[in-house]
């Protein structure tokens, strides 16, 4: 939501054409719950803003109506969709700051060996690491 940060360089990446973003319902129903959210996880983000963020997000991204359940998280099953959506288009990043999610790539964690043996090809890296791969 701030356009100054990694995260909105990697939106201005999405709606630049630069990279591809998949969309589902369930994400963007997180981005609309944005301004419910306690500070400082919504930092003045009002409904409006998440609206427009909504908007210019599906006039760039591929919006995909469903996709088959292969994952479940062990720790936070409501991370299982965004893993589900990047299998179901063969994405190789998903790009997020949520530490469960980036925490199924950690060897340290014992939980996240199922994901690494079954999904080697798919990474996933904070908004700082995408730029960085986009200046490469």
């Amino acid at each position: 939501m701030n356009p100054d940060g990694p995260a909105g360089a990697c939106v201005e990446a999405v709606l630049d054409g630069q990279i591809v973003l998949f969309l589902a319902e369930f994400v963007l129903g997180e981005i609309r719950e944005i301004p419910d959210k306690p500070t400082p996880a919504r930092a003045g983000v009002t409904i409006g803003k998440a609206n427009e963020l909504v908007q210019n997000l599906l006039l760039k991204a591929e919006f995909i109506s469903s996709f088959p359940r292969l994952f479940i998280h062990p720790i936070d099953q409501d991370d299982s969709d965004y893993v589900n959506l990047a299998l179901a288009v063969e994405a190789k990043l998903i790009v997020s700051r949520d530490r469960h999610l980036l925490n199924l790539n950690n060897p340290a964690k014992a939980w996240s060996e199922d994901f690494r043996r079954r999904f080697p090809q798919l990474q996933i890296i904070s908004p700082e690491a995408m730029l960085l791969e986009l200046r490469q």
